[in-house]
């Protein structure tokens, strides 16, 4: 008989190799593993994704939020300038018939800055750039300027901006910085002016009324919506100069001459072009997920009934942005990122070891199959020998018997011969016969 070859995940008798095993699980075990990895990796990638949309929803809210702070701030500025312009006392002053009228006025802008604490000052200019009445807000404890502390403007930009327009039309100055002697006040005290143009009874300009807005309150508000968040809020003018910002040295850099270069065009070019290309969007910047929106404020007013012309409502503007820095969407997926390493970290291991337990498992089995057949086949060829054996024994009987039965006659028919032949009566001829039938049987 031929040698039986060796089956690779069995050893004599049955036995399983381990080696034999190992190498046929563990490259089996690992490709399961990597496939049970890929789910976990596309929801980590799915979930990542959902969380960035909803940061970016999250920061979207926040700027319509700070949108509409600003809106209602300028809104209530400009109202309350109307308020200012079309009392009786300021109507007095332009026909400039009543006696009092300036005293008058004074004291109603005394009242109204002491009830709004908001406001820094209310001032009437006259047309040769001259105050004629101020009245300086400070923290509720308002005081009316005398003649002798009134101060000439006619060089300031609000002034001769607002001289150029026409009658109800208002100018709203730029975001800016208070000045104290040519310098800028300190601490910074940031101001917003409203203005509108006066006109007497014959129509002839007679000067300007001016409302200042104390601009920390309405950057205060626009910062409260930032705050218990991850993100930094900012307020940007047409120029990319941060009015709010991710630090206070680089706010307010136009005032400034060492910070003149403090922009967010210097700091983050694409993003400040995308920022001038587009009304809002999104930009992945190396600090973070940067989400702007641009707020015209003059634009928001002009749909009350009862509002003035806007003098070029769409060409002034703000730009708001949220910074979300990449750490903080890190810290938000870091969660996530545990919770599934932990499940992976136990469904990974019970998954190679079932492998190694089938794997063996059917090792096995097939090392009992192999037996039980290498068995059978040996109990085949013994009995197929047992049975050439039989089969050898059973042609020799019937040898014997074929080669018995002439021997036999022979025997006879010579003892027969011998008999005759012996008594010396025998017949020759049966003789004869006796001896042709020893022939015929041999």
């Amino acid at each position: 008989m031929g040698r039986r070859a060796a089956d690779p995940g069995s050893g004599a008798g049955g036995r399983v190799r381990s080696r034999a095993v190992l190498s046929l699980a563990v490259p089996l075990g690992v490709t399961l593993c990597g496939l049970l990895a890929l789910p976990f990796f596309l929801h980590y990638h799915l979930e990542t994704d959902r969380a960035r949309q909803h940061a970016l929803d999250g920061e979207t809210r926040i700027l319509e939020l700070a949108q509409q702070a600003a809106v209602q701030e300028v809104a209530s500025l400009l109202s309350d300038l109307r308020f200012l312009h079309e009392q009786n006392e300021m109507r007095d002053l332009l026909r400039g018939d009543a006696p009092g009228a300036r005293e008058r006025l004074a004291a109603e802008y005394l009242t109204f800055v002491s009830q709004k604490p908001r406001y820094e000052q209310a001032a009437v200019i006259g047309a040769d750039g001259g105050e004629v009445v101020r009245v300086d807000g400070n923290d509720g404890r308002s005081t009316a300027a005398g003649a002798p502390a009134l101060q000439w403007k006619g060089d300031c930009a609000h002034f001769q901006e607002t001289m150029r327009l026409g009658r109800g039309e208002v100018h709203l100055s730029p975001l800016d910085l208070s000045l104290r002697g040519g310098a800028v006040q300190m601490p910074l005290s940031p101001v917003l002016r409203a203005s509108v143009a006066l006109f007497g009874p014959d129509g002839e300009r007679r000067g300007v009324l001016t409302l200042s807005y104390h601009g920390r309150r309405l950057l205060t508000r626009l910062r409260a919506y930032a705050q218990g968040g991850a993100s930094q809020l900012w307020l940007l003018n047409e120029q990319g100069y941060w009015l709010a910002g991710p630090d206070p040295a680089l706010e307010w850099g136009f005032a400034f001459p060492e910070r003149s270069d403090r922009t967010l065009a210097a700091r983050e070019p694409e993003a400040w072009e995308r920022i001038r290309a587009e009304v809002a969007g999104t930009v992945d910047t190396a600090d973070g997920l940067l989400t702007f929106r641009r707020v015209y404020p003059l634009a928001g007013d002009a749909s009350a009934s009862d509002a003035p012309a806007m003098a070029s409502p769409h060409r002034y503007s703000w730009t708001l942005a949220t910074l979300l820095p990449h750490a903080a969407l890190s810290k938000r997926m870091a969660g996530l990122a545990g919770t599934l390493l932990a499940v992976y970290g136990v469904t990974a291991p019970l998954l190679f070891g079932g492998t190694l337990w089938l794997t063996y498992r059917s090792a096995r089995g097939r090392a009992r199959l192999r037996e039980a057949q290498r068995r059978e086949r040996e109990r085949m060829l013994e009995l197929a020998h047992a049975n050439r054996l039989a089969s050898v024994g059973e042609m020799a009987t019937q040898m014997a018997h074929q080669v018995n039965q002439p021997l036999t006659a022979i025997v006879t028919y010579c003892a027969a011969a011998q008999r005759s032949l012996q008594s010396g009566i025998g017949d020759l001829s049966r003789v004869r016969e006796w001896v042709d039938a020893i022939g015929e049987e041999a």
